[in-house]
């Protein structure tokens, strides 16, 4: 049985609040941290095509996809969880 299943989420303000006290939270604007600064204040997008290998990643996870959606996989071994954590 996973404990959270039946989490009472009206506790969440609480250990919001006992978390604050046991951790040392910092924000970037808490910090003052030096952000160093665009040239000519933009972005600069470079793509890129795609390799082999990539390719053949991509097609195995959409061939591994198929298989599950279809119902030919036995959840326990492969599931769409899996592929999405790869």
């Amino acid at each position: 049985m996973n404990v959270w299943d039946n989490v009472n989420f009206r506790i969440i303000p609480e250990l919001m609040g006992l978390f604050k006290n046991v951790a040392d939270i910092q924000t970037a604007d808490m910090l003052n941290l030096p952000v160093p600064k665009l040239k000519d204040s933009k972005y600069n997008l470079v793509s890129s095509e795609p390799g082999e290998f990539t390719l053949e990643e991509i097609k195995s996870y959409g061939e591994r996809a198929e298989r599950i959606r279809s119902g030919g996989i036995d959840p326990s071994s492969d599931n769409m969880l899996k592929i999405v954590r790869c």
